[in-house]
């Protein structure tokens, strides 16, 4: 039985390797436990779904790329990698893949220089990209994050840890604690509803923007170098959340939500 199933993984592999812009693999949910999926300059984009469906996207040199699908160990593998050792700038592996599962399904995304766009995930997300950024659409899942220069922003409501190069962050509809490293980005930062975990925020030489439901009660502590700080919420003594918030050259602010 392990012979068969270690035969049907390398055919699958091998089917894929060849699959040209456009290609489409659908995948039993049964036995599949998490979602791995990374590509080296093309674009990754998961949404929810009833079924696993993958698609191959731009891959307009299939000679020069490497794709494997797989399923091992409970996880569903997807990559798109350069076919040869060294290649010049521009020729290397452009795929990427787009990708329909079960919303609840934990999810782990590598990107270099295209965009991640992930959509309704529930499960936990754990995404890194280099240039491309990452865009988050309506996730309610635990979220790590990574981005070099590219900029993360959506919307999430699960807890979120990250960190960014330049690009910087501007994520909404927020409802749980965060802790957030930026290096020369700005931080941008919305709660749909006071979150019950803390907030921790730390920047470089970027701006950082906090906004909290109004009436939010907090306890903040404020650093800056060379930038302002400001906190229109004001301090409620004793109150549970704690917004801690550090910048170098930026300015930081702590303030309600404006009314619709």
């Amino acid at each position: 039985m392990k012979n068969v199933l270690l035969t049907a993984v390398v055919l699958i592999a091998a089917v894929a390797a060849r699959a040209e812009d456009g290609a489409q693999r659908e995948f039993p949910a049964d036995g599949i436990k998490k979602i791995r999926v990374s590509a080296e300059s093309g674009p990754i984009e998961v949404r929810a779904g009833a079924k696993i469906e993958v698609v191959v996207v731009d891959n307009k040199k299939p000679e020069l790329c490497r794709l494997t699908m797989e399923v091992s160990d409970g996880a569903l593998t997807l990559k798109a990698e350069s076919a040869q050792r060294w290649f010049v700038l521009g020729d290397g592996c452009g795929a990427g893949f787009r990708v329909s599962a079960p919303a609840g399904l934990p999810l782990d995304a590598k990107a270099g220089s295209g965009r991640i766009h992930v959509a309704g995930r529930a499960g936990t997300v754990r995404l890194s990209a280099g240039s491309g950024g990452i865009v988050l659409d309506g996730v309610s899942g635990e979220a790590e994050l990574a981005a070099g220069s590219g900029k993360i922003s959506g919307t999430l409501s699960g807890r979120l840890s990250a960190k960014s190069g330049s690009g910087g962050l501007a994520l909404g509809g927020l409802a749980s604690g965060a802790e957030v490293k930026s290096g020369s980005g700005g931080v941008r930062l919305a709660w749909s509803k006071a979150p019950a975990a803390n907030v921790d925020v730390k920047s470089g030489s970027g701006d950082v923007l906090l906004i909290f439901p109004a009436g939010t009660k907090l306890h903040a502590g404020q650093i800056a170098g060379s930038g302002t700080t400001v906190n229109t919420l004001g301090e409620t003594a004793g109150a549970a959340l704690r917004v801690s918030v550090m910048t170098g050259s930026g300015d930081s602010t702590i303030k309600a939500a404006t009314p619709n």
